[in-house]
């Protein structure tokens, strides 16, 4: 009979270590996602403590120890299946800061459509993205994270199931859950614990030291390397943020500093999952990113980037693409099938691209939430939407030259429909009657851009199309109510004018105000924007926002008492 209950509590000691064995799979899960130091420690802690717990109650005189070891442990599982994923939604919730007095006032001002409405505008990137990647960690997206998290489940039913089985039992029965000094198992324990300790300190150390001449790298796996001296590709980079959201020169505009070997240095280890760079020059991707096939955010704003290779395909893991050109530098071309296979992208940006006159298929895009297209003045003709069934927002600001839509009857989810300046297809017969008058029509000579003609009369949107475009025709072909004439361009001239200064008077010909703005992240210059000047009227008046400057923003009403 001892023979008997002996082996149970030897069994006992191997779900023990099946448990911790899971538990350490999670942790070097948590420790290659690249998590926050805390809760790296956090949980290290925890599964530490789970072995040791075992060690002590291994030590424990005989007695009623049966069901405090079993609580014991049970303990320690909830902590793992419950509290320990509370504990990363709540690190999300402390630390992650949006000015959101800032958003109401941009959301008040600004027309529906435009790029000042969205919160990526003033939340700050690298929070965003750890949060992000906090969050996407408590989801399941491979097998070792299905087996590892069924694991510590099944772990946790099983110590559930001995508290039902000690209920049982008579009172007066003595119950032990796992071996009286089992010295073995007793050194095992403390060994995986030292192990662990080990592993983790030098996983953490380890990277931070290969990364430490990457400033640019936002989030690094902590993961254990052999340091080689000098070496700049060891660095296993996750997110490489870089950029100047208000570039003060002209020099600076037009020569942003150079990333290409950045890159190149950080995509050798294959680990990048974030790309994002503003205002830096990167003209193609380095052949080396290639290997990085689990890229799934990419945004290249003023990048001079002019082409994605053929090989952009195979980032199949993509969810955010956001590619932004100047009037100088932007994509030529894209590849025809860059979109086939990438059925987890659910946002796309696609802005400035003058030149750009054909998109690819977006017959593979069937998560796809979010899509703009902005400033496309040679684009003639917009994909098929068929297999866009889960898009819920569709902006389509200065595409001139397309005539028609493709029909909408897919887009059953669509929550905003918005369509800025001038698009043919709103006033040449496509959707009513033709009328070359109305402004969505004319020509633009400043763009090179012709008048609109009408079409056939057998050229006609869909009865499904024309419900999609009457449900939002407060946003759709309608000129915007506003005064503003909008930012304008940077020059030579008006960006010299500002000297660097945010938000100090300026003036332009013709204007009554005008403002020193970084508007969508380029240069500061001097603009004629009335709505940005009213914003940041509103925010001093409110106190919101960057704090503001008397000597350079008296004139905006900083330093008025009201």
């Amino acid at each position: 009979m001892q023979e008997n209950i002996h082996a149970v509590q030897i069994v006992r000691v191997w779900v023990k270590f099946a448990d911790l064995a899971v538990e350490s799979a999670i942790l070097y899960q948590t420790l290659e996602a690249g998590s926050p130091l805390v809760l790296v420690v956090a949980f290290a802690f925890v599964i530490g403590m789970n072995a040791l717990s075992c060690v002590v109650m291994m030590l424990l005189p005989d007695g009623q120890s049966g069901l405090t070891e079993v609580f014991v442990d049970i303990f320690f599982d909830f902590a793992v299946v419950v509290v320990y994923p509370l504990l990363g939604v709540a690190y999300c919730l402390s630390t992650f800061s949006l000015d959101r007095m800032k958003i109401a006032i941009s959301l008040d001002i600004f027309p529906v459509g435009w790029f000042e409405r969205n919160a990526s505008v003033i939340a700050n990137p690298v929070q965003t993205d750890i949060i992000y990647k906090v969050l996407k960690s408590l989801q399941i997206f491979s097998v070792m994270d299905f087996c590892s998290r069924v694991g510590v489940h099944l772990v946790f039913s099983y110590r559930l199931y001995l508290v039902t089985e000690l209920v049982q039992r008579p009172r007066k029965e003595r119950f032990r859950l796992y071996p009286k000094r089992h010295f073995s198992s007793i050194t095992a324990l403390i060994g995986f614990v030292v192990a662990m300790v080990i592993f983790v300190e030098k996983s953490v150390y380890s990277s931070a030291l290969a990364c430490q001449l990457h400033p640019e790298c936002a989030v690094k796996a902590h993961r254990w390397i052999i340091v080689e001296k000098g070496n700049l590709t060891q660095c296993p980079c996750l997110t490489v943020i870089d950029g100047n959201h208000a570039p003060k020169t002209y020099e600076e505009w037009i020569q942003p500093k150079d990333v290409t070997l950045k890159i190149i240095q950080l995509a050798t280890t294959g680990d990048l999952r974030t790309i994002q760079l503003t205002n830096r020059y990167l003209p193609d991707l380095p052949e080396k990113l290639r290997a990085c096939r689990h890229l799934r955010h990419l945004s290249l704003v003023y990048t001079s980037t002019e082409r994605l290779p053929s090989w952009v395909k195979n980032f199949v893991e993509m969810e955010y693409l956001y590619v932004e050109g100047t009037f100088t530098n932007s994509l030529d071309e894209l590849p025809d099938d860059m979109f086939d296979n990438m059925s987890s992208l659910t946002f796309i940006h696609l802005g400035m691209h003058l030149r750009l006159s054909k998109l690819p298929s977006f017959n593979g895009l069937v998560s796809l939430k979010a899509l703009t297209l902005a400033m496309f003045a040679s684009l003639t003709k917009l994909p098929t939407f068929d297999n866009l069934h889960n898009l819920e927002r569709l902006v389509l600001s200065f595409v001139p030259a397309i005539e028609t839509l493709p029909d909408l009857k897919s887009l059953q989810k669509l929550k905003a429909f918005s369509v800025n300046d001038r698009g043919a297809w709103c006033c040449n017969g496509f959707l009513n009657g033709c009328d070359l008058q109305d402004s969505f029509c004319t020509a633009q000579p400043l763009w090179g851009i012709p008048g609109a003609s009408c079409l056939s009369p057998s050229t006609k949107a869909s009865t499904e199309t024309l419900a999609v475009v009457g449900k939002f025709a407060t946003t759709v072909c309608t000129k915007q109510v506003t005064n503003s004439p909008g930012a304008g361009f940077p020059t030579q001239e008006n960006i010299a004018q500002c000297n660097g200064i945010l938000y100090q008077k300026c003036s332009l010909p013709g204007f009554e105000e005008a403002m020193c703005f970084n508007a969508r992240f380029m240069v500061i210059f001097c603009s004629q924007d009335t709505l940005s000047i009213e914003v940041r009227r509103r925010q001093i008046q409110l106190g919101v926002g960057d704090k503001c400057d008397p000597e350079y923003e008296g004139w905006l009403g900083c330093g008025v008492k009201g």
